[in-house]
């Protein structure tokens, strides 16, 4: 599984991709052979200035079958990744139990 993160508009992007990278390999460590590639996004959408909920956290896997897209909006990044990488947990889960019952298959 290739995990590329992208940040922007964040003043220490280092620790952040760091600590995104490490989180989003534990968590799908599970479904690395389903996934090809993991891209996640982490934006500080209004920049420096302190706002409410302005951190966001979007993931797009390819996967075998469709790709999965989930997007998630914080106060602070670490909260963001969580709240992203639970639903990622969440739909891989529901699809590989799918795939094994032969649900959907045509």
């Amino acid at each position: 599984m290739e995990v590329k993160v992208i940040v922007r508009g964040v003043e220490d992007a280092a620790s952040v991709r760091g600590h995104a990278q490490k989180r989003v390999e534990t968590a799908l460590k599970r479904y690395a052979g389903e996934i090809a590639k993991a891209t996640v996004r982490l934006i500080d959408e209004t920049g420096p200035r302190k706002e409410k909920d302005d951190k966001v956290c979007s993931i797009e896997l390819t996967v075998k079958g469709a790709p999965v897209r989930v997007r998630e909006v914080s106060n602070d990044f670490k909260t963001s990744i969580s709240l992203a990488l639970g639903r990622v947990r969440t739909v891989l889960s529901r699809e590989m139990g799918r795939r094994k019952r032969g649900i959907g298959a045509g």
